[in-house]
Parts: C-alpha cells; sequence; structure tokens
C-alpha cells in the first residue's frame, strides 16, 4: 500500500527557503525519501517525542543534515509531515579521544 502525503504549510515553506537560497541537493533528497517513505514508512523512518508538536510519538526520515517530523491520519492511509528541521551538529571537542594530548 502507498500512502498518501500532506504537507503541513511550515514544511511548505522550509522547503521553499530551501529552494530560494539555492539548496536544491537538500530538496532534492526531501522528496526522494518522502517518496520511499510512502511504501514503508516504519522501515523508513525512525520514533521520536517532540512534546510542543504532538502528545504522542511522532515519526521522523533525515535529508542532508535535516529531519521531517511526520504522523499518520486517524485512518492511517495518509502520512502528515508536521515539521522540517535542520540538525545542530555537535561541535567536536579537543580533548576527545583521538585529539592530541588525550593519552588514549
Amino acid at each position: 500500500m502507498r500512502f498518501k502525503v500532506e504537507l503541513r504549510r511550515d514544511v511548505v515553506y522550509f522547503i521553499r527557503d530551501l529552494r530560494r537560497r539555492r539548496r536544491d541537493e537538500e530538496v532534492d533528497e526531501f522528496f526522494k525519501q518522502l517518496e520511499l517513505l510512502r511504501s514503508d514508512p516504519i522501515g523508513r523512518s525512525e520514533a521520536v517525542v517532540e512534546p510542543d508538536v504532538s502528545r504522542y510519538v511522532l515519526r521522523f526520515f533525515r535529508f542532508r543534515g535535516n529531519i521531517a517530523i511526520f504522523q499518520f491520519d486517524r485512518t492511517g492511509t495518509r502520512i502528515i509531515v508536521r515539521r522540517c528541521r535542520t540538525l545542530r551538529l555537535r561541535p567536536e571537542t579537543r580533548a576527545g579521544p583521538g585529539a592530541p594530548g588525550h593519552g588514549g
């Protein structure tokens, strides 16, 4: 079964902003992952808790340094992409394993 997809307004704005900033590879990857998700949403996503979006456990998928958070509609036949955001990369610590002077 292939799921139908709905993009919330904030997601449309996020994708539009990526295009405006010439991030076409990210936009293409979003739609590629979304197409794969339509046939196997559970197998191609991970669980996430986002209390400011929903009190229920949601799912997300990754695309080029970003994530898209989605849920299923009540009938279980449609995926609703609720939010997209850029992942924040953790700064590398200088004293971590393999760093000069770490001793381990």
